[in-house]
Formats: structure tokens, sequence, C-alpha cells
């Protein structure tokens, strides 16, 4: 087991601001990588916004813009969201950058010294948005399968990838890997297409300039595919950068699941032709749906993720994301349903009991965990239960089900509400210091392990129960222990607070 790991975002097309999707794959992203941190793995996390292609250079000139300024304003768009929704990234690459566009020719050349690049005819139908060539079976309804837009038919001189050559490789990869593809729907889906036959890649565009110039041939441009995908190892320095050799390869790459056969075919295939080792999961999720229905701007059901946080914050938009379901099915978000997890999950459980405890401690015992007696069987569940969640969470967020971690996090809350009902303090001077160090320790390790997802609710437990840098722990194993005794706390206060459904009408009238 390397003491490394390097995790990715897919790279955010610059095509328009961001949408409650990106959000929701950064913030999956950014939990497994605070939690690897946390068990003290020496941890990359890289994101970064895709600014070439056509349909971003027809964005553009829609808006009658430059096309450089028009992707520099829509990436820093992309990094504000990382800042506003807590998400610790290591790195932003852009596919403008000139660090990624030389190390992006050096892979093209790599493939082609290799024997894997040549020039042929393409004709297919031609997907704008997904960037695709589609064949006649593959059509669903004489429409692009990916996103059910209309094709157009085309037909180009330009170079290819020899991926038929990687077939019998890359089903030899899934069977002998059987974790590279995250969920196991996602990879039969892909090996009954592998199946049909593959087919060479075009990796060219010869009708506009917006791309990353081909450097066999100075009259094209790459394929945005081949450019976008390559980032991974670009913004790490390939092929001689330290950075390649420490984190290389991914453990991670999070993708939507519209996008799969890209990360799990093509690009498997173009590592097997640069002769580099191959990432150890791609992690498909699943689509926020709205009443039922797939999110899409078309439909005019996009949720914008700044005004969310504006309204409700950033622990209560992350909780909503995290909590809607396994990470590789569909799942409903609302602005209700955000609500809904705020007021009775965050609110009446987690911040009602750290509230309660902290508040108890700051009147009946000067503001500070007492010392406490030997364990009674009471306090003595609570203690195993606790040091059972951690190791489960820790299992299930090793194994990507995050919202089943989060679960066990918030079933513990709760059950410190219970242990408080039952101890009944208030009423019992002797079990009082034992079971108000027990609940004061637990605010502690709740805090640790509940870091990962809401890292600013974290943050204001650590500095309400006076943990100060110099003893602040976000190691996962810490969680396990009870050893806070004779400790000052700081000013208790609520960490959340209860909220309506606001519409944006009535925002506008509070406001006159």
């Amino acid at each position: 087991m390397k003491d490394t790991f390097y995790i990715t975002t897919a790279i955010d097309y610059a095509n328009d601001k961001p949408h409650i999707g990106h959000a929701y794959e950064k913030v999956l992203t950014d939990v497994i990588a605070r939690f690897q941190k946390a068990r003290g793995k020496d941890v990359f996390f890289l994101t970064g916004t895709d600014e070439h292609g056509e349909k971003v250079f027809k964005a553009a000139k829609k808006k009658g813009e430059d096309p450089q300024k028009f992707v520099d304003d829509i990436s820093e768009r992309f990094r504000n969201l990382c800042t506003i929704l807590s998400v610790e990234n290591d790195d932003f690459i852009r596919t403008t950058h000139s660090r990624h566009e030389e190390a992006n020719k050096k892979i093209v050349k790599a493939m082609h010294e290799k024997g894997d690049i040549y020039k042929g005819e393409y004709e297919g139908w031609y997907c704008v948005p997904c960037e695709s060539y589609w064949t006649d079976k593959q059509l669903d309804e004489g429409k692009c399968p990916e996103c059910n837009r209309e094709v157009e038919k085309k037909k180009e001189e330009g170079y290819f990838f020899r991926l038929s050559k990687y077939e019998e490789d890359l089903l030899e990869l899934y069977d002998q890997k059987p974790d590279f593809v995250f969920p196991e729907s996602r990879k039969k889906e892909l090996l009954n297409r592998i199946e049909d036959g593959l087919r060479d890649l075009c990796i060219t565009r010869s009708a506009f300039e917006w791309g990353v110039p081909f450097p066999i041939d100075d009259d094209y441009t790459t394929y945005v595919w081949v450019d976008a995908l390559s980032n991974y190892i670009t913004a790490l320095g390939y092929p001689e950068g330290d950075k390649f050799n420490k984190y290389w390869p991914a453990n991670v790459h999070m993708i939507g699941k519209d996008i799969t056969w890209f990360h799990a075919v093509i690009w498997p295939a173009m590592l097997m032709s640069l002769g580099v080792d191959l990432p150890e999961t791609v992690c498909a999720h699943g689509f926020l749906n709205l009443g039922g229905e797939k999110m899409s701007k078309s439909k005019g059901n996009v949720l914008d993720p700044f005004e969310l946080v504006e309204a409700y914050g950033t622990d209560a938009l992350r909780y909503s994301l995290l909590s809607g379901g396994s990470i590789g099915e569909d799942s409903d978000f609302s602005e209700e349903l955000l609500v809904k997890k705020l007021n009775n999950e965050l609110a009446d459980n987690l911040g009602n009991f750290v509230h309660r405890t902290l508040s108890f401690l700051n009147s009946n015992f000067d503001g500070g965990i007492p010392e406490r007696e030997e364990f009674t069987e009471s306090d003595e569940e609570l203690v195993e239960e606790t040091r059972r969640t951690v190791d489960e969470a820790g299992k299930d967020l090793e194994e990507l089900s995050l919202n089943t971690a989060l679960e066990k996090v918030m079933a513990l809350s709760k059950k410190g509400n219970q242990y408080l009902n039952a101890n009944e303090p208030w009423n019992n001077e002797g079990r009082a210091p034992n079971v108000l160090n027990v609940c004061g320790n637990l605010c502690k390790n709740i805090s640790i392990i509940l870091f990962p997802f809401l890292p600013d609710c974290a943050e204001k437990i650590w500095e309400q129960l006076g943990i100060d840098e110099s003893i602040r722990s976000k190691e996962w194993e810490d969680a396990k222990d009870f050893e806070l005794s004779d400790h000052e706390i700081g000013e208790p206060e609520p960490l959340f607070k209860k909220r309506d459904v606001q519409t944006k009408e009535e925002e506008k009238r509070s406001q006159i």
C-alpha cells in the first residue's frame, strides 16, 4: 500500500456557469480526499476546467466574446465554487495552461511513435455537446445516446488512435481488476459495448482552431477528449515531473456516469499506449434529479449552488448532497429537501446534541469538561458504540459508500441525545460528571469523523469545545479516544438555525 493518495474530479466543461451537479461531484471528491488525509495519507486532489472544443468555441461566439476571455471568466467561477463549498483541492488545472498544452503534445507524439496514430478518413454522426461520433446502430431514435440531442452527419480526413488494438487488453483489465470501474453496473454497460467491437478513434479536428495544435500536423487541432483526459497526468508534470513520479497512478477518478466510456475505455487505452500505469478506480456517480427528472439547462430545472450556499450555508448544502443516496445511483435533490434535512437532521439531531452538552457544561461545570470516575456499563456502551462507528464508517468510506458512512455519524449523534436523556444528569448529581465527560468527548469525536463531510461544522465544534490548533486532531483513529478531562470549553452557540424555504420573490419583498 502506497502512502500517497491521488484523487481527481472530471475537469468541468467551460461553456457555462457551474450548476448543482458540478457541486455534487466536487463535494464527493472532497470527502474522500479529507478522509484519506485523516488516515495519514499524503493526498493530492486535482480539479479544473476543460476549455477547448467546438462547444466552448460556439458558446463564446454566441456571447460575442473572445474564446480565451470567455473561458477565463467561466474558469474563475469554478474556482469560486470550490471556495464556497469548502473544497480543499491541491491544484486547479486548465487545459489552456501552457503546462498542460506542452505535455499534451508530448503525449500525442509518444502515441504516434508507438505506431498507434495514423491518418485516415472518418464519417459518422457527430454530437457537438458531447464532442463524440456515433454510428447508426448507437443512435437512440436518431439522437445522441448520451444527451439525447440532435446529431449531424460529418465526414472528414484526420488522424486516428488505434483504439481497436487495445480491445483484448481492456477486457483483460476488467477481468483482472474487478474494482477498476465502480459501481459494477457501469462496468457491465462498458463490457457489452466493447464486445460489439471497438473502432479506432478520430483524434483530430480541422474545422476550427480553438484547441491544442496537433503536434504531428499543423492543419489540425487535437480532439477535445484526448486533450481533456490527459490533464490527470499533465497536472502532475508528465512525463518526468516529481509529482507524477510521486502520486501517479491515481487512486480514484471521480466522474459523472455519462462520461464513463471516455474514462474507462479511451483513457486506459491511451495509457497503455504510453506504457503508463493505469488508475486504480474510475468511480462513476449518478445524476441529481429534481422531481424525478434529470436536471438540465434546457428544461429550466438547474439549481445554482451559489444561491443555495448564500441562502442556507455550506454545511446544509454539503449535507443534502451527501445524504441523498448511494454514490453510483441517481438521487433526488431539491431546495425543499435541503431545508427538511437542515431542520430535522442537522439542527434537531447533531446541533441539538452539541448545544445541549456544551450549554450544560457551561452552566453546571464552570464551562469545562469535568474529570470522571470509572465508566459505568451505560458509559461503556456509548464508548464502544463510538469506536465501532469509527471503524465501520471508515470501512464505508474506503469502499466509497459515503452516504452510509454519514448515516452512521449522524446515528452516533442521535445515540448521544438518547444517552443524555436516559442518564438525566440534571436530576442525578452523582452521575453528572461522568455523563458530561462522556458527552463532551463524544462531541469531540463526532467532529473528527464529521470533518470530511462538514469541515466548517467540525471547526465550529472544535472552537466551542476550546480545542485550539495546537491540540486539534483530524486523525481518524483519534475519534476513538475519550481523553478530554478537566478541560475548559468555549462559548456554546447553536450550530444550525432552522429555516423555511424562501422563494426569490419573498426574498426580494423582505429586502424592501
